[in-house]
């Protein structure tokens, strides 16, 4: 069925709980919000040696925004487009970005 193709709605949906149960700190990691330009939803969740970078940019126009640091990083999940090059981040309109690091 369409439901199971790659990029459909379900593999996406599957994609992002294997993600959650690979990641102690998305389960049960602390949450520590970070100061970020409107629009953009900026957290980590932290948990002993497992920490993830959650950004969202919940507007209608691209956002770029410099880090304060720059973690030795790699990206996990993404929805719409977005580049990281560990220390600036741009998000396109309503998209988001999960970095492990």
């Amino acid at each position: 069925t369409r439901e199971r193709e790659p990029g459909s709605v379900l593999a996406f949906t599957r994609e992002m709980i294997a993600l959650r149960k690979s990641s102690a700190a998305l389960r049960e990691g602390d949450f520590a919000p970070l100061e970020a330009p409107d629009p953009l939803l900026a957290f980590e969740r932290k948990l002993d040696g497992d920490a993830m970078l959650c950004l969202f940019n919940l507007g209608p126009e691209p956002v770029q925004w410099a880090l304060d640091r720059a973690p030795a990083a790699k990206p996990k999940a993404l929805v719409g487009e977005a580049s990281f090059d560990g220390a600036m981040v741009r998000l396109d309109a309503f998209s988001c970005l999960l970095v492990a690091f």
